[in-house]
């Protein structure tokens, strides 16, 4: 579920075909999701996240699957930060992508570039009021759940190879709820 409402939009939003506008002139970019697998800690946190598997279906859309357990409702009092990195002749790079934000349901949802994804993702995972805060406490599962990476069209991400980390964590006490890393390319489309 916090994959589904903070993590997975996030990062879905920002691998889909987009164009840059750069010096007067567009380049338009193909963004292509390699990989989505937890976090290295995944077992550690509050709601760990079972039995993730990703397949891509072509280069707009890939199925999910994953299960997941709040011992909490996403409130305000969850938090999600994304920490972007590129692949670089030094190693892994931070980039600056958003600081943390807080209450990832309502800023998720009054977010003009999330709202529809996040409604979408609610309702692959079967929440029963997707279009309302918080989301209650349960057990939340998506089965080959289509994922429309099109959906936001303008992100800045030049050619390169990227990871996302999607944690969402309680309060300002960084206690990780959960953690999602989405690794992807970039290419430049002539």
């Amino acid at each position: 579920m916090i994959i589904k409402y903070t993590l997975l939009p996030l990062i879905f939003s920002a691998l889909t075909h987009l164009q840059f506008h750069s010096c007067g002139f567009a380049k338009k970019y193909k963004l292509s999701v390699q990989n989505i697998v937890t976090c290295p800690d995944n077992e550690e946190m509050e709601s760990p996240i079972r039995n993730l598997k990703y397949v891509k279906v072509n280069a707009t859309h890939g199925l999910l699957s994953y299960e997941i357990s709040f011992k909490r409702p996403l409130d305000e009092n969850i938090w999600v930060h994304m920490k972007l990195e590129k692949w670089t002749e030094q190693g892994w790079v931070q980039l600056p992508l958003l600081p943390p934000q807080k209450d990832v349901c309502r800023s998720s949802l009054n977010s003009p570039m999330m709202r529809d994804m996040w409604i979408n993702w609610s309702r692959l995972t079967n929440v029963a009021e997707p279009e309302k805060c918080p989301i209650p406490p349960g057990n939340y599962s998506m089965h080959e759940g289509l994922i429309d990476m099109s959906l936001i069209r303008k992100v800045p991400f030049w050619a390169g190879k990227y990871r996302v980390f999607i944690t969402e964590f309680i309060g300002q006490s960084k206690e990780k709820m959960y953690c999602l890393e989405m690794n992807f390319n970039s290419e430049e489309v002539m």
